[in-house]
């Protein structure tokens, strides 16, 4: 299947024989469908993987096993074996490494060279024209009705012609295709192709996390405590200085400065068509633009359809190139970011930085893949520029007020209630509470008490004597009195022991007495050994006994 024919004319045999061998081995028929949405028989340049290709669809569309028995039958079904060299070359590969990413790579390849074999035949017929003599009016006009007719055809979309780019699939082929995994560049938070957008309002610090992040990926360090993938970073900024970007990744410690670039200053002409040729000339592994707007130059970030259609290019680019591309933007109210939902919409992550009421930072996720970054306190190193995560905020509010619990026993320097410490303290009970157990089960700190009235929780640091019981006189307790059942005038029955059928309930109607009979359960022995309950006078104005 390896042609050995050598021209000037577009082709992808490496890409071609990888393909076509692939679905030789039956592993990886799940990615046959992918293969067939990219690709059309005719896209390939050396008839024998074209007629090897056909051969497998034609047996996956049989409903067949795609594996080396099965092609070789309808090679020699169709009189194709011999063309592909006979049943010797139709063969698994065991050295070839097969996935999606490689799959579409391969398809790609294929597809580009067919659509370049288009072009060059359209360029000869132009050099034809020109050698008989023809006008050059006629030959461009040719020139142009070929490539018309290819662009009709969905050819330069680089999609495959429109029959490709319309094909429905089943659900059984959508059940076929393989799990996706998603390639992170930073662990669980930012996907490799994918696009982020970090919100923060004014000073708040969305450069330097940005610059954070490009030390991190840089050289392969976690960044917000997540690991990450090393790669080629490029650095877009459009609004910091030169002087404040180089102090402050000087500070970090820069050691690999060849695996970050820049770009500083004015927004360059014709940004997303520079952006695409910078990507395919630097390969970058990410690319932070800081911030977007200046970029896009949009005239109202409220428009929705200004926003996505904006959006959609930097989107494509990502994807496409397999470079994470994040986004700075700036935050309105409740720091929310500014503008449209589309912005929202767009990416795959939504990083919130904000300012809590003590000065210290927080970021937070939203993801459209995998789980989101619960709320977490950054510190900001002085020294190095570096971001620290101190905990999530829930675990770092707890720790403040266990600390300031702390505090007030050392100062008290005496037994303290739970009250007064709930008092000293402004935060939610609940948290106080929480922190209070934490810190007596960790045995930071001691409690006596039961929590109950007169007897309430008092906490004091490790080695405070215990205090002695208050010793208070116990008020005389009210019982309920239980008549005694040889001093009432008829036997009370034991429903635990009684092994009558029924009880007799009373009630009180016109006539006297009416016995209604109640089942038992057979857990209730109810005896009659104690013999039946007198009548008791029940007339109007008559009493009824109320004890001895």
């Amino acid at each position: 299947m390896r042609t050995s024919h050598t021209s000037l004319i577009p082709q992808a045999p490496e890409a071609e024989w990888a393909l076509v061998s692939a679905f030789v081995d039956p592993a990886n028929s799940r990615y046959l469908g992918l293969a067939r949405q990219l690709l059309k028989v005719r896209d390939f340049h050396d008839p024998a993987n074209a007629k090897m290709f056909a051969a497998e669809c034609a047996v996956a569309d049989a409903g067949l096993p795609v594996d080396k028995v099965s092609i070789v039958e309808e090679l020699r079904r169709t009189g194709n074996l011999e063309a592909v060299g006979g049943a010797q070359n139709v063969t698994i590969n065991f050295d070839l490494i097969v996935d999606e990413p490689r799959i579409r790579q391969w398809a790609t390849s294929i597809r580009e060279a067919a659509w370049k074999r288009h072009i060059h035949k359209a360029a000869v017929r132009l050099s034809r024209v020109a050698l008989n003599g023809e006008t050059a009016d006629e030959g461009l006009a040719q020139f142009q009705t070929d490539i018309a007719g290819l662009i009709s055809q969905g050819q330069a979309s680089g999609l495959g012609t429109a029959e490709s780019r319309v094909r429905l699939i089943n659900f059984d082929e959508l059940e076929a295709m393989p799990e996706e995994d998603y390639d992170y560049l930073v662990d669980g938070l930012l996907v490799a192709g994918g696009t982020s957008l970090v919100v923060a309002k004014p000073k708040v610090g969305k450069s330097v996390t940005l610059q954070n992040l490009a030390f991190a990926i840089a050289h392969g360090e976690p960044f917000l405590g997540r690991r990450t993938r090393q790669g080629l970073v490029i650095y877009i900024a459009l609004e910091d200085k030169p002087a404040n970007i180089r102090h402050n990744l000087r500070k970090m410690g820069v050691r690999n400065g060849g695996n970050l670039l820049f770009w500083i200053g004015r927004s360059p002409e014709n940004a997303i068509q520079w952006l695409r040729e910078t990507l395919r000339e630097y390969k970058p592994s990410l690319i932070i633009v800081d911030p977007v707007q200046r970029l896009l130059h949009l005239s109202d970030t409220n428009d929705y359809a200004q926003v996505s259609n904006a959006t959609e290019p930097l989107i494509d680019l990502a994807r496409r190139s397999g470079a994470h591309l994040a986004l700075a933007h700036h935050a309105g109210k409740g720091d929310d970011y500014l503008g449209s939902t589309a912005f929202f919409g767009a990416v795959d992550t939504l990083l919130r930085l904000r300012k809590r009421s003590d000065g210290t930072r927080s970021a937070r996720s939203e993801q459209r893949y995998g789980d989101d970054l619960e709320e977490t306190v950054i510190e900001l190193d002085r020294a190095t520029t570096l971001i620290v995560p101190r905990g999530t905020i829930v675990a770092v509010e707890r720790e403040e007020v266990s600390q300031k619990i702390i505090e007030i026993l050392t100062t008290a320097g005496h037994w303290v209630k739970h009250a007064e410490i709930a008092e000293s303290i402004e935060a939610r009970r609940e948290l106080i509470g929480t922190a209070l157990c934490d810190l007596a089960s960790s045995n930071r700190i001691q409690r006596v008490g039961s929590g109950k009235k007169g007897s309430p929780f008092q906490y004091a640091t490790p080695g405070m004597p215990v205090p002695e019981q208050d010793v208070r006189p116990q008020a005389e307790s009210i019982v309920p009195h239980i008549p005694n059942p040889e001093q009432c005038g008829f036997p009370i029955p034991d429903l635990c022991t009684e092994s009558k059928d029924t009880i007799q309930e009373m009630s009180l109607e016109s006539d006297g007495i009416v016995d209604h009979s109640i089942p038992l359960v057979p857990a209730l022995h109810a005896s009659s050994a104690h013999g039946e309950r007198p009548p008791r006078d029940l007339k109007d104005g008559a009493q009824t006994p109320s004890g001895p």
